[in-house]
């Protein structure tokens, strides 16, 4: 896809700007993005996005059991595909 990229990076700043950067709206649109990059194989990004959605949503006290699972899922994908199958496993399992 031509602008693949650009349109992810869109719609992140969007969100931001929108939601502000510290908002549980923009920590799931980090996580939908990481989806997105799971789908396309790119697990290195996916499993970034994550770790930032977690940050934003551990450090406001966000973190609900919901976005918790969905989280974990995502993660859990991006470690599966990258071979960290174990500990994959083991992050689901917490959850």
């Amino acid at each position: 896809l031509s602008n693949f990229e650009s349109s992810l990076e869109s719609a992140l700043s969007s969100s931001q700007n929108v939601y502000g950067e510290n908002s549980t709206s923009y920590a799931s649109t980090l996580i939908d993005v990481a989806a997105i990059y799971n789908t396309y194989g790119n697990y290195r990004e996916a499993r970034s996005y994550t770790i930032k959605a977690r940050d934003i949503l551990q450090k406001t006290n966000q973190l609900t059991d919901v976005l918790k699972g969905k989280l974990a899922l995502t993660e859990a994908e991006a470690m599966t595909g990258q071979g960290y199958c174990n500990g994959a496993i083991a992050l689901l399992r917490s959850v």
